[in-house]
């Protein structure tokens, strides 16, 4: 009887040990596996997940995962190569419509030098205005379609912050004083630079300032502080909430197109975040603020 528990207690001891160390070996795996997903994921690799541990059921997990990341990579080829021939595609498209518009607008001007009846001027007034929306569309899509490129090489440069944005602000003096827009600017006298393509940062400013003539109610503020942060802020009545919360999406009008391709602030946001910085906008009591984060450097 004694021999007999003996046995048994040292099988049940023997199965412990066999049960301990298969336990240690399945944590092993599964961390290992855990680790080589996550960094499948991020970055741009082709390799699969491998187990050291042949235990069945982590060999079918394994083939599993892969299966999923081969099934996650063409889908995500698919993605590439799709948004790459659409990009070429708009290109194409705003490139061949440029020469015909072209042409439009130069009948219309020699139509508006003839001797016409007032509704035919009031029609080609029309033509006029739908023609110009036409051109901006297409310089817009054009252009779009460049500057989200990821393969785009750029100018890369130090760049005075204070000074381009004072330039950007100054290029808008005839659009702030058609609509009787007297802009408030508090810019940081403390040296702020940033390592980019000026052509990029300038494309930001003006999109952003660009947007604020066009939907500010009379007012127009531009602040930069000492670490670089700089809102644009306005008074928007037409605006609400849901409005704010699409402005960066691609296309996006609040007035059907009426005064905007719907492109600007979505290159905007393209443009700051290729180099690392944020934007975004917020509606307080009837007040828009743009939010630009850039990665700058502050000098002494």
């Amino acid at each position: 009887m004694i021999a007999t528990l003996i046995v048994i207690s040292a099988l049940c001891a023997i199965a412990a040990i066999i049960f301990a160390a298969l336990y240690i070996s399945l944590r092993k795996s599964l961390r290992e596996l855990t680790a080589q997903y996550q960094y499948i994921l991020s970055d741009s690799t082709n390799k699969l997940i491998s187990a050291e541990c042949h235990n069945r059921y982590i060999t079918k997990l394994t083939d599993t995962i892969n299966e999923q990341l081969k099934s996650l990579r063409e889908k995500e080829l698919l993605y590439i190569n799709g948004d790459r021939e659409l990009k070429a595609a708009i290109t194409g498209v705003a490139h061949d419509l440029r020469t015909p518009l072209t042409a439009i607008c130069g009948y219309i001007d020699l139509l508006e030098t003839e001797s016409i009846s007032s509704d035919a001027r009031r029609y080609a007034d029309i033509i006029r205005q739908r023609a110009d929306g036409m051109k901006r569309l297409t310089e817009e899509l054009f252009n779009y379609s460049i500057i989200t490129d990821s393969q785009l090489n750029s100018d890369i440069l130090q760049v005075r912050l204070n000074s381009l944005l004072k330039e950007c602000i100054l290029d808008f003096y005839p659009q702030f004083t058609e609509r009787n827009i007297m802009p408030e600017i508090d810019i940081t006298d403390t040296p702020i630079d940033c390592i980019a393509d000026k052509n990029n940062l300038t494309r930001i400013f003006s999109n952003i300032i660009g947007n604020a003539v066009k939907y500010s109610s009379g007012d127009f503020h531009v602040k930069m502080t000492d670490d670089g942060t700089i809102t644009f802020s306005n008074a928007a009545s037409e605006l609400d909430s849901v409005d704010v919360g699409r402005l960066f999406d691609r296309f996006y009008t609040v007035e059907n197109g009426k005064r905007s391709t719907g492109l600007g602030l979505s290159i905007a946001r393209k443009l700051s975040e290729r180099m690392g910085g944020k934007i975004n906008a917020t509606l307080s009591d009837g007040i828009l603020t743009v939010s630009l984060s850039l990665p700058v450097r502050k000098n002494k």
